[in-house]
């Protein structure tokens, strides 16, 4: 009974029926690998040492978008391993659903490296998803522009996170769950906590985060946006590619970001000039060493 139940907890979704293919998830390729006309041998074989080429057709980027449910972990596997080791990226477009293949999509995203991209939000409101090419919003449908609940809980898997993603604790209207004791439903309940906490441990998410989550009621949401709440990198990860590519501090990034705007309003006297000269090229040169560590740790990876 118990394992019944832990298996119909949904964050965002209620424990649903089966789906029909309009509300389950969809999985997709968001952006197609189309070679360069002069692209260099020099620079695949820095990316990718150990042979590896991507080919025109391949598929660069994914995207999930809808109600997360069971097989939707297979469909993003089965995605990846057939661009394996090119799709770097997923953008992420869901209200939540079931919370095990969220966990997992999380798990695998964090193996293979994959960044992840939840929309931003407007300063005036509203939320809008950048880069993307074919994971648009729905301008029609305000409640499509999201990434909640379980989809939060793949984003936090991602060693990189982009956006703006909504927390709460999960939620059941499970009949057999109402009919529990209350020391029943305690045990049930408290044992799908300490799974999704778990989890977040492991994905190195502070505690306070997972604190606010629970303590966050199922029909409220808790925002938690990447840069505010310093969410941006897992901390090993960050510390394991500053190892390799050095640090950019984040005086040296609101340094360069006041520059910028300097620049574009008025000139930039010679020493202001030279050092956002010295600090946009420390930017290009550890981007360049991050992407050319993470092509050829992925490559090495083996397919799911």
């Amino acid at each position: 009974m118990f394992r019944l139940l832990l298996s119909c907890f949904a964050i965002a979704s209620a424990c649903l029926p089966v789906l029909s293919s309009a509300e389950a998830a969809q999985v997709g390729c968001d952006r197609i690998f189309e070679p360069a006309p002069h692209r260099g041998e020099e620079l695949d074989k820095k990316l990718w040492p150990g042979g590896f080429r991507p080919v025109a057709g391949m598929c660069m980027a994914g995207f999930i978008r809808g109600t997360i449910s069971k097989g939707d972990f297979d469909k993003v596997r089965d995605l990846y391993a057939k661009n394996h080791p090119l799709i770097d990226q997923f953008f992420l477009l869901s209200p939540g659903g079931d919370v095990d293949e969220a966990l997992k999509i999380g798990a695998l995203f964090r193996k293979y490296l994959i960044y992840a991209w939840a929309p931003m939000r407007f300063p005036e409101g509203g939320f809008y998803l950048p880069i993307a090419e074919r994971a648009k919003c729905d301008d029609n449908d305000e409640t499509s522009c999201r990434c909640v609940s379980a989809c939060a809980l793949i984003w936090f898997g991602a060693p990189k996170r982009f956006g703006v993603v909504g927390l709460h604790r999960p939620r059941t209207t499970d009949p057999a769950f109402r009919a529990l004791s209350p020391e029943a439903a305690a045990k049930v309940y408290k044992g799908e906590l300490n799974g999704i906490a778990h989890y977040l441990d492991e994905m190195e998410v502070p505690k306070p985060m997972i604190d606010a989550m629970v303590a966050t009621s199922s029909v409220d949401v808790r925002w938690v946006d990447d840069h505010r709440d310093r969410l941006e990198r897992a901390p090993s990860f960050a510390e394991w590619v500053g190892a390799s590519c050095g640090q950019i501090s984040a005086e040296e990034t609101n340094t360069k970001l006041e520059l910028e705007r300097k620049k574009s309003k008025s000139t930039l006297n010679a020493n202001e000039a030279l050092l956002l000269k010295m600090l946009d090229q420390k930017d290009k040169d550890y981007n360049f060493c991050e992407l050319q560590l993470l092509t050829s740790t992925r490559e090495r990876l083996p397919r799911p």
